[in-house]
């Protein structure tokens, strides 16, 4: 068996190279970015727009704090260009759609169109598990957001339709097999639950859905969910994945990704998780990238050189979100950009 870090080595500069290419010829564009809220007295969602511009100036960080590295951007710019390529982004359990500013950011200087919602009942400020208890709401929330951008007049016009790719990391996962065929199934999933009860994504499902009647509609999520508009998919090392009926996944027909994270995390197991999408998913069209580098929290912001110190400090200590992989994740996240463009472009 080959070693995973020559995997992500040789990875690595290929890429790096291809990326050297890519920046001379592609790109051309600046970063300009918009928030709005699709009203809805079912679900308001708030939904953040990186797209390509020439403007300059004022240029603002976008996603800054005291523990993650922002990306500057020119607010409300004019978009600039057409035939531009769309990518959506379902944020993990409790993140929003600042943990990929990064992605958004490298895509819109490369003529992408990013647009990523907070997904209500399983965002940061918006944790409420009764909201967090139907599901299918995310799926729908990436749908109604690319639906909401094919109607924009000033977006609408700018999108090449046959270029539409989605990505979603952990619980964005989940979404985002869902918007391409994948069915979840409650009773598989609670049979797997059984058998590894150590997962981290059996506690997060069973504190979301505690106390529910397993009658309740909010258990049938074996619903068709998928998206015909989206043409290609990027599952950042997700959780769940045993949920999914075996069958819905060998029906899966578009190109994906999947990328699992190394073994720093005992309860999100890549061999129970992302392999087991590998393992159902045609081979034809799906592909599977291993980074024994990268943690489960390599796929969001680049950490400021203190957030450890000050997540420590903090009362609740989540300082494994920026160790183990410092040193590397700007890496990653340059592999990950240049492999999502090579997808689509």
């Amino acid at each position: 068996m080959l070693n995973k870090l020559c995997i992500l080595f040789t990875l690595l500069l290929v890429f790096s190279l291809s990326a050297n290419a890519t920046s001379v010829e592609q790109v051309e564009y600046q970063s300009g970015f918009q928030e709005t809220t699709i009203m809805d007295d079912h679900r308001p969602l708030d939904i953040a727009i990186w797209y390509p511009t020439h403007q300059t100036e004022p240029r603002e960080k976008i996603g800054d704090n005291i523990i993650f590295e922002g990306e500057y951007a020119v607010r409300n710019a004019k978009l600039a260009g057409k035939n531009h390529p769309v990518i959506l982004i379902s944020h993990g359990f409790g993140g929003s759609w600042r943990n990929q500013v990064w992605l958004a950011s490298a895509l819109s200087h490369q003529g992408y169109i990013v647009a990523s919602p907070n997904h209500p009942g399983t965002t940061t400020k918006n944790m409420d598990r009764m909201v967090a208890q139907n599901m299918l709401e995310r799926p729908n929330d990436i749908r109604r957001t690319l639906t909401y951008l094919l109607s924009d007049p000033t977006f609408s016009v700018a999108i090449d339709p046959l270029k539409i790719g989605v990505v979603g990391h952990s619980y964005g996962g989940l979404t985002a097999i869902e918007l391409i065929g994948g069915r979840f199934s409650a009773s598989l999933f609670e049979h797997a639950c059984q058998t590894y009860p150590f997962l981290a994504s059996c506690k997060v499902y069973h504190q979301q859905m505690q106390s529910l009647d397993k009658e309740s509609d909010y258990f049938k999520l074996d619903k068709n969910m998928q998206d015909s508009r989206i043409q290609a998919a990027f599952i950042f090392d997700l959780g769940l994945a045993r949920g999914f009926t075996k069958d819905s996944l060998a029906n899966i027909n578009i190109p994906t990704l999947v990328v699992s994270a190394g073994d720093f995390d005992k309860t999100l197991p890549a061999e129970l998780e992302s392999q087991y999408l590998i393992q159902n998913m045609p081979s034809s069209t799906t592909e599977y990238l291993s980074l024994d580098a990268a943690t489960h929290f390599s796929f969001i912001g680049i950490c400021k050189a203190n957030a450890t110190t000050i997540l420590k400090e903090e009362e609740i200590d989540d300082s494994y979100i920026c160790e183990n992989d410092t040193n590397q994740r700007q890496a990653i996240h340059q592999l990950l950009v240049d492999k999502i463009i090579s997808y689509l472009h």
